[in-house]
């Protein structure tokens, strides 16, 4: 049963670095632009405007103070508490130039529609030209807005034209990562680890990785980013409300669905809010911000990629779709539609840019879809005088435990594979296994010193103000156009750049989401993989299912089909194999539990 280590995991990564300027927090293990196009607040309203306050003021909406960023304090284990140390990850240094003479590697990737207003693709950023001198080695990006990658994707495996570093194969090839190999789509790179002593070290360092990059048939399908243990951040996506009309109304930060209706009925009445709330199509964020509290997993998403809520619940796996726990949320989505509270064309709003402008011109106060990252930025967009403050994760009751989280387990599509037509299979092994030295990782979390940051005096890396305060640009977009981790998505992270660049607001407002119990017992692991015959008739079932329940999953929140009808279409989803659907993901779960 080695795999319960995975969910021992989860719960670890909630403990650490939940109090502001705790060293210990930081960013999770994936590079994540899968996550979200703009990661995850103002104070919370429990959080007082100042320090002294912060114990005994009332929990109200605080509107968020200017300060500068504070340095992450270090924190000290007990003599009681220390355990002998294994040995950790040291990188071995490569020689540069990997190559006497300048060669060229193409590199299949994505860029959110969020970055395309300031660059094409990745050939302008800063570090990748570093990288390029540092290495001989030139790379051709071909960037797809998430939209069309799979198409494309698809459209190369099949001509044969595939790019040597594919960044996103184990989701878009049908009929899996076996498959893929066995069709000379991508190599095994268990038989290339000689060429990559980093990766190697990080697999036997971290087994939870290797076995969820692992097929079932022994098959290694690519690179992963690795974080240093001690610096993983707990939940940072969350629900956004704005704290300055909680303030007018004399609300708290709500925190249970009788909260949430108590607020939204308040800014449509008092306020004069037509709307109040976006629910988007996607029938919550990738956190799980909203439905947790039902106990079921409500993202489902058809495009770009496919993501079905399966969800396991006491060891068997489940569909949310066809669960009555489901039904409920529904009912509840389509009580704000039938009150008003929220628009019905919720099939508009799919990423944050779909709805960013009714958010920051005041036209709703309750969303999802952004995070802690994203505070400051919003702020500074709103109108004067507003604010935005985090909201956790909504229960039934404030003292329910959630069996979900934002903190997952390795998002293998953010995998970096190698193409089986790669023009230099050695070469690209050793560029993409020195990403895990200090010099590229370095490149990869702040860019080109003397640009993107500089060193102080006691050796500590901090941004310049090119990146944090650049003529309206974000720090994520500078990342995009200055740091290598947005273009390559693989790198080693020993430092918490987040908690670097965090406001005091922001480190209290990362205290709020992470305040009530998550364990993380429903979450389906990502590393459970399907065999190749699973992955066969689990693909030609799931296309079917998916296309039937985008078709009609929206029309029930939006009351274009009455609820009473919804036991007929579940009945459906049966009879086109949605319990043989299951059946496969229960396999590849009890598979990947077992060990």
């Amino acid at each position: 049963m080695k795999k319960k280590h995975f969910i021992r995991v989860l719960a670890l990564l909630l403990t650490l670095g939940l109090l502001a300027g705790c060293g210990a927090a930081a960013g999770s293990s994936s590079a994540a632009p899968a996550a979200s196009e703009a990661d995850t607040a103002a104070a919370s309203a429990a959080a007082p405007e100042t320090a002294e306050e912060s114990e005994t003021a009332p929990a109200e909406a605080a509107e968020p103070v200017e300060e500068a960023s504070a340095e992450p304090a270090e924190t000290e284990a007990s003599a009681e508490e220390e355990v002998p140390e294994e040995a950790g990850f040291e990188s071995v240094e490569y020689s540069f130039p990997l190559t006497e003479e300048p060669e060229t590697l193409s590199y299949f990737t994505t860029v959110s529609p969020f970055f395309t207003s300031f660059m094409e693709d990745y050939s302008g950023n800063d570090s990748v030209l570093a990288m390029e001198e540092l290495t001989g080695v030139h790379i051709d990006y071909q960037c797809y807005i998430p939209e069309n990658a799979q198409t494309q994707f698809n459209l190369q495996a099949a001509a044969g034209t595939l790019p040597d570093i594919l960044l996103g194969a184990t989701e878009y090839y049908a009929g899996g990562m076996d498959k893929a190999v066995g069709d000379d789509i991508l190599l095994n790179l268990a038989d290339y680890l000689d060429s990559a002593p980093n990766f190697s070290r990080i697999l036997e360092l971290d087994p939870e990785m290797e076995s969820a990059l692992t097929t079932p048939s022994g098959n290694l399908i690519g690179f992963y980013s690795y974080s240093d243990p001690a610096i993983n951040m707990p939940v940072s996506g969350c629900l956004m409300v704005r704290g300055d009309w909680l303030k007018q109304v004399g609300l708290e930060v709500p925190k249970t669905y009788d909260d949430v209706w108590e607020v939204l009925t308040a800014f449509h009445d008092q306020l004069g809010v037509e709307t109040p709330m976006i629910i988007t199509s996607y029938l919550d964020d990738q956190s799980n911000s909203f439905a947790a509290g039902y106990d079921v997993k409500a993202f489902f998403m058809t495009s770009p990629g496919l993501q079905v809520p399966f969800y396991v619940r006491d060891g068997q796996v489940k569909c949310a779709i066809v669960e009555d726990d489901f039904i409920s949320y529904l009912d509840l989505l389509h009580s704000y539609m039938d009150a008003g509270y929220t628009a019905k064309d919720i099939e508009s709003y799919t990423n944050e840019m779909s709805y960013q402008d009714l958010v920051t011109s005041g036209q709703v106060g309750l969303f999802w879809g952004y995070g802690v990252n994203s505070l400051e930025t919003l702020n500074d967009t709103v109108e004067e005088g507003g604010w935005f403050a985090c909201v956790p994760a909504i229960r039934k009751t404030e003292d329910q435990t959630l069996h979900f989280t934002a903190t997952s387990s390795y998002q293998v599509r953010s995998a970096v594979s190698i193409s089986a037509n790669c023009s230099n299979v050695e070469l690209a092994c050793k560029w993409l296994d020195c990403h895990y030295t200090d010099e590229v990782s370095m490149l990869s979390m702040y860019g080109v010193e003397g640009l993107s940051y500089e060193t102080g005096a006691d050796g500590v890396p901090h941004y310049t103000e090119m990146m944090t305060a650049s003529d309206g640009f974000t720090l994520m977009i500078n990342q995009a156009l200055h740091c290598l981790a947005a273009a390559d998505n693989l790198y080693y992270r020993y430092i918490n750049t987040d908690m670097d660049t965090f406001t005091d607001n922001q480190r209290q407002a990362m205290e709020l989401i992470n305040s009530g119990a998550m364990d993380g017992e429903y979450v389906y692991p990502d590393g459970a993989s399907m065999t190749e015959e699973e992955t066969e008739a689990y693909s030609a079932l799931i296309a079917d299912l998916s296309t039937y329940m985008a078709e009609h999953v929206l029309k029930f929140v939006v009351g274009e089909e009455v609820m009473a009808d919804y036991p007929a279409f579940v009945q459906a989803l049966n009879d086109m194999g949605m319990q043989e659907a299951i059946g496969y993901r229960q396999a590849a779960y009890d598979r990947y539990i077992g060990g």
